[in-house]
């Protein structure tokens, strides 16, 4: 896997912790790509808005590596694009997430996803895909981000591929 090892583990445990953590019924769409070709998180997200089509308001793209800690967080609608997850902990240790990068936790209605044409098709490999949904949605009214204290998560198990953003397609993905 592109992205690191024990995903299939993530979203079993993923599942059951959002089946308890969120306090109405929510359709989950799993989407993902075959071992062949480069990895596109785009394509995927892409993918998710237009199988989704007809289902729903609004939709929470969601990495299956983060969790959610305070119940503030209730994933009810927001009109505005809302970066979910403020910061992450992971072996005891809490990152902070950068402003300037919608990833981890977005939601976003349906409406402002086909305004701003989606996610781009255009980062292969791993990395700057959700910088540059952050730039596209700035140049269309904006985000918001959750606090700190309600956008507080916990990052799954999971091996990192080491040396992801030290590729030549990782400096090839640039964020406009």
């Amino acid at each position: 896997n592109s992205q690191g090892s024990n995903r299939e583990n993530n979203l079993k445990e993923w599942l059951q912790y959002m089946s308890g953590f969120l306090k109405f019924e929510a359709t989950v769409y799993i989407v993902e790509q075959t071992k062949e070709g480069i990895f596109n998180k785009g394509w995927l997200f892409n993918i998710g808005f237009k199988e989704s089509e007809g289902e729903c308001d609004y939709i929470v793209l969601h990495d299956v590596d983060q969790i959610p800690m305070n119940k503030g967080n209730n994933y009810f609608f927001r009109e505005t694009p809302t970066k979910l997850i403020y910061e992450t902990k992971r072996n005891n240790h809490i990152r902070k997430l950068s402003r300037d990068n919608v990833g981890g936790a977005l939601m976003i209605t349906r409406r402002k996803y086909q305004e701003i044409n989606g996610y781009s098709n255009n980062f292969g490999g791993w990395g700057r895909e959700d910088d540059n949904m952050a730039l596209r949605l700035k140049k269309h009214g904006g985000y918001d981000v959750q606090s700190a204290d309600i956008g507080h998560y916990e990052e799954l198990e999971h091996a990192r591929v080491m040396g992801l953003d030290e590729t030549k397609q990782f400096h090839k993905n640039v964020a406009n």
